[in-house]
């Protein structure tokens, strides 16, 4: 399945190739859904692999440090809590810096 859309002009990169002012994307599946429902499964994960990629090679998660599920579990909420603190910083003081 392919879709087309036009690229806005505030947009990011496209993710497979734009050609003009318009952003195609493909999916290939053998799940039986109709193309509205391929893209409505598929389109919230595209997003997700971004930002796997960012936690794995800017936090620290390309190996997680111990066998243990509840350690697991508090290591990756501590590295949440640090993405969630970094990015809030960005947002609030990195702008405030820029305007002035």
């Amino acid at each position: 399945m392919v879709a087309r859309r036009k690229i806005e002009e505030t947009e990011p990169e496209p993710t497979l190739f734009a050609l003009d002012r318009y952003l195609y994307r493909a999916w290939f599946t053998n799940l039986s859904l109709t193309p509205a429902g391929v893209w409505n499964f598929y389109d919230g994960r595209a997003g997700m692999e971004r930002r796997i990629r960012e936690l794995r090679e800017d936090y620290a998660l390309r190996k997680i440090p111990t066998h243990g599920f509840e350690a697991n579990a508090l290591y990756l909420e501590v590295v949440r809590l640090a993405y969630n603190l970094v990015t809030a910083f960005n947002k609030r003081v990195c702008r405030k810096i820029g305007k002035a």
